[in-house]
This record gives structure tokens, C-alpha cells and sequence, in this order.
């Protein structure tokens, strides 16, 4: 829920995509401290040994493993529903490793990148220099031409 809440507050999507991340953030962190809210009561209401707890616990798990089934279900009826999420999702966790197509890391592409400015900063100056002789091929020529 505190993903989705956190896309929501990116510019880079369009206004109706935040929209529905922050509604969607904010019915899955309800749901969440509701179910929270209700294991508890549960717990306590029933509960008489550890063993129930336990037992308890891994029923609440189980029922909060159903929104994966649910979101299988939609990816089986239609795909573009759940393709940008579960890209999404892809790219949150892949960002501590983060790759690009060539496989290097963050870390390569940054020095990469420098090495490119360096050689972006040479190619300049010898730019610079070739225009300075053609300048000085220009002046030289003017005279001999005035000549005629």
C-alpha cells in the first residue's frame, strides 16, 4: 500500500494512473490494518494456547495470500491489467541492482559517461583548432585573391 501511495507521488505518470495508485495505495494499507485489527481481536476472542495462535496466524496468512491468487486470475483474463504493476514491481526490486540493457551497473555507466565527456571535451578543442586553420587558410588566401 505504501508503494503505491509513493508512485502516486511521482510527475513522471499521468494524473488518472496517480490517481489509482493512491486509491489503490490507500484500500491496501486499509485492508492491511484491518486485518491486523480483526487477527488480533480474533486471537484473543479464541485463542486459549499458543498452538491456537499459531494455528490462528498461519489461517490469517493464508487468507491474505488470496490478493496473489486474485491478481494471477486477473493476469489470466487480461494481461494489460497487471503488465505496468507487475513492471513496476520488477523495477522496485531490481533497483539495488540496477542493470541496463548491456548489463552494466550504475556504477560502470557513471564512468562511462565521464569517459564520454572527456572525450566529448578533446573532440571540442580539436574542433576548435581545425577552425582556427581554416581561418588562418582563409586570411591567407584573401590577399592573394585581391590580387587578380
Amino acid at each position: 500500500g505504501v508503494n503505491l501511495i509513493a508512485h502516486s507521488a511521482k510527475r513522471r505518470h499521468t494524473h488518472m494512473s496517480r490517481l489509482r495508485y493512491f486509491v489503490g495505495g490507500i484500500c491496501l494499507g486499509w485492508i492491511t490494518v484491518f486485518i491486523l485489527y480483526v487477527s488480533i481481536i480474533y486471537n484473543k476472542a479464541l485463542a486459549t494456547s499458543n498452538s491456537d495462535i499459531v494455528v490462528n496466524s498461519v489461517v490469517i496468512l493464508f487468507i491474505m495470500e488470496i490478493d496473489e491468487k486474485i491478481f494471477g486470475l486477473l493476469a489470466a483474463i487480461n494481461e494489460k491489467w497487471t503488465t505496468h504493476a507487475a513492471e513496476s514491481e520488477d523495477l522496485i526490486t531490481a533497483a539495488p541492482a540496477a542493470k541496463n540493457d548491456k548489463g552494466n551497473s550504475v556504477d560502470e555507466m557513471k564512468d562511462e559517461i565521464a569517459n564520454q565527456k572527456e572525450e566529448m571535451e578533446a573532440q571540442r578543442n580539436e574542433i576548435r583548432m581545425l577552425r582556427e586553420a581554416v581561418l588562418d587558410i582563409q586570411e591567407a588566401r584573401e590577399p592573394s585573391e585581391a590580387s587578380f
